[in-house]
């Protein structure tokens, strides 16, 4: 694992399971293969100390590349997604997929660290709770590039000094044309499962399906709601299972 700095901020190469535990609750499970990547995750999302299971899609399009986001939410007085409107606008831009993820991991660095020093600054004693051993923000980013199946995670992480201002540094990992399981948000308690292959014998879509749903069992209070899953291919993206706050794929 190489640790990465905001000046510094790398591609590793991993294989098989992606597997990452953040604060905030939400379960992404990604499965790759060379042929298609499936995609899933769960509508639980908690804000501010309020949570709901319904109406919240955590899967996202822009062009042919598709992300999502687990970790701590960053609202602008708009309502928007602070994290969210930078991934938009990177991966809008010219360039490799690899050279948007390297650029996007850049570029949330400062946000990450202007978000988590005010949080640190209001409740330093609710800040190291949260921060000083899980994530505080995870990226996963996949689609197709000149044929080839790739996904990438970008990940920020534990605060280990809470009581210094915040510095975040991160990793990002990825495959390329590989069979390898990801997975963000409340993994713990699964990590077996992401390692057994015999998850995918009853298919990708109902593999992801049942991931979600045991951890939804497991951690009611980290996961639930409705599942909604995106299917991608070298062509197109379609929905296996789709939410109504998800928006249509559209053709690329």
């Amino acid at each position: 694992m190489v640790r990465l700095s905001v000046c510094s901020f790398l591609l590793v190469v991993a294989i098989a399971v992606f597997a990452r535990e953040p604060a905030i609750a939400t379960l992404i499970i990604v499965r790759q293969t060379p042929e298609e990547i499936v995609a899933g995750a769960d509508s639980f999302r908690s804000y501010h100390g309020d949570s709901t299971t319904t109406g919240v899609c955590k899967l996202h399009q822009v062009g042919s590349t598709f992300y999502g986001i687990a970790g701590i939410g960053a609202r602008k007085d708009s309502g928007e997604d602070m994290f969210g409107d930078i991934i938009d606008n990177r991966l809008k831009k010219n360039g490799s997929l690899l050279s948007k993820v390297n650029d996007i991991g850049k570029q949330l660095m400062p946000a990450l660290n202007r978000v988590l020093e005010a949080m640190r600054r209001y409740n330093a004693t609710d800040f190291s709770k949260k921060y000083s051993d899980t994530e505080p923000l995870q990226v996963t980013i996949f689609g197709f590039e000149n044929g080839t199946s790739h996904v990438f995670t970008i990940a920020f992480d534990p605060i280990k000094n809470v009581s210094d201002p915040v510095d975040v540094t991160g990793t990002i990992e990825g495959t390329s044309g590989k069979v390898a399981t990801f997975a963000s948000g409340a993994t713990r308690g699964i990590e077996h499962l992401l390692r057994d292959e015999k998850v995918w014998e009853i298919g990708t879509v109902r593999g992801v399906r049942k991931l979600i749903e045991y951890q939804s069992g497991e951690r009611p209070d980290l996961v639930g709601g409705d599942i909604h899953i995106l299917r991608v291919n070298k062509t197109q993206a379609r929905w296996e299972n789709k939410i109504p706050a998800c928006r249509e794929i559209y053709k690329y």
